[in-house]
């Protein structure tokens, strides 16, 4: 009776054992679940900024700078067809003198109701480089931005481009000011790359040129910006096509690791800029595979905020030069949309990239950057410290150069793949990814989504193409 009883015991623990090792009902593919089943791991903080007016899932889209001569419904209609979602005043700038009625802040009203009517968040941008260092330098500026923020589209302003170092005091003062009467806008400054010179690190970009500056100036630049300010996110722009193709300005990816690693410290996110257009004697018109290489790598580097210089061609500061950025002599070319509204190639390649970049965006907002996982050749050195030689479940990868952006989204792991090649000789290319066990995924490409399941996964991927992989 007593044995009876013991192997009744047995067979009650080990059927209690096995109920505890048996693998999980599948969840579904993508969401917040790993359609791979079982394993769950430690969670990576993840930092997002999206903009209130579009909503927390909207992957921020931007783009400088919106249509100035052609404040039309046709074209706001355009830039929401283009897959941007969010626009950036500079022509069309208010004048802080208190009257709505003026021609400057018509305009800007006209063009709220425009961006509004197509589900674009707008920023607005003062004439006086927004004077909020005083109180009382704060009511003009508040009748006319608490009658902008009666159009929803309204979600914050254009401060300052490119500032130096000096003018970080300053811009704390605003972001005070700022925060404390617009809860819930965005007060928006870009910042400058590493190959800024000294001098313009220092007092500005506006200061022009001077002695190449060194990575700890601009690590200070970067740190005291985010120590003094305390943005909602870090934006910068770093225009690697230059020269003839496919040559590649170095330190595009020693600039994305400084930031990356400096914004995760403060906790927040950063957005990029991608060259879309040619300026001066040395940037180039960017092809479909540098626009979308620009891009990919910018999401595999866990970027949360992607812009596009830019949209519209601008005059001249007289009104009368078009194709001429404002106070420069070098001629701007190949924007997305010309002075005068016509949609040009740049438009078109802009819109299909942004057909994935939408979809995939709605993931990565979530997820938090482990590193990246290189194989083969890449156009730009990536610093040894974000490298990986795995992940998780994923042991190696091989087929074209690629790398791999690493993440983790609530335990689970997402895993960002991209060609890593501008050379149209590299589409179609075929990138697999081997893991440690066969296990189901979902494949977000070209916007599109597939599942499967296996030991490994082949992607198809022309250059500068990326896909992602939720696992």
């Amino acid at each position: 009776m007593k044995r009876f009883i013991r192997l009744l015991l047995c067979a009650l623990l080990s059927l209690f054992l096995l109920a505890g090792c048996a693998p999980s009902s599948p969840t579904p593919p993508g969401g917040n679940e790993n359609p791979g089943g079982t394993e769950t791991y430690e969670p990576i903080p993840s930092y997002k900024y999206t903009i209130e007016y579009l909503g927390d899932d909207v992957f921020p889209i931007g783009a400088w700078m919106a249509p100035d001569n052609y404040i039309t419904d046709q074209a706001y209609k355009d830039i929401a067809d283009s897959g941007i979602n969010l626009i950036y005043a500079l022509y069309d700038r208010c004048e802080n003198t208190g009257d709505i009625t003026t021609e400057r802040n018509q305009n800007v009203l006209k063009a709220l109701q425009y961006a509004d009517k197509y589900g674009i968040a707008y920023f607005a941008r003062d004439w006086n480089e927004m004077a909020l260092m005083e109180e009382s330098d704060t009511q003009d500026m508040r009748i006319l931005y608490d009658e902008f923020d009666k159009i929803p589209s309204f979600s914050g302003i254009l401060v300052q481009d490119e500032p130096g170092l000096v003018h970080f005091d300053n811009l704390a003062q605003m972001k005070t000011n700022f925060d404390k009467y617009f809860e819930g806008k965005t007060f928006y400054t870009n910042m400058m790359p590493t190959y800024a010179t000294e001098n313009q690190l220092n007092n500005g970009a506006a200061s022009g040129g001077g002695n190449p500056s060194t990575i700890e100036l601009y690590e200070k630049y970067v740190d005291e910006f985010l120590d003094k300010v305390k943005p909602q996110m870090f934006s910068y722009d770093f225009y690697p096509m230059v020269n003839s193709y496919p040559n590649i300005q170095s330190g595009y990816f020693r600039n994305m690791s400084i930031v990356a690693e400096k914004t995760a410290e403060a906790g927040i996110p950063f957005w990029t800029f991608i060259q879309s257009c040619s300026w001066g004697s040395t940037v180039r018109i960017c092809n479909q595979a540098e626009i979308d290489w620009q891009v990919n790598t910018a999401l595999a580097y866990g970027a949360k905020g992607i812009q596009y210089f830019t949209y519209w061609t601008p005059y001249d500061d007289s009104g009368t030069n078009p194709g001429f950025y404002p106070s420069r002599s070098d001629e701007q070319i190949g924007a997305m949309v010309s002075h005068d509204g016509k949609k040009q190639d740049m438009y078109y390649r802009v819109q299909k990239t942004n057909i994935n970049l939408t979809e995939v965006g709605k993931v990565l907002l979530d997820c938090g950057f482990a590193g990246i996982v290189q194989h083969g050749e890449s156009p730009d050195e990536i610093p040894a410290q974000d490298l990986l030689t795995d992940f998780r479940q994923l042991k190696s990868v091989s087929g074209a150069d690629a790398i791999v952006g690493c993440f983790d989204r609530n335990g689970k792991t997402v895993l960002y793949v991209v060609n890593n090649s501008i050379l149209s000789e590299r589409d179609n290319a075929e990138i697999s990814l081997s893991f440690e066990s066969s296990l189901s995924y979902e494949v977000t490409q070209n916007g599109q989504k597939t599942t499967g399941e296996g030991e490994t996964l082949t992607l198809t991927l022309n250059a500068g193409e990326g896909a992602l992989v939720c696992l």
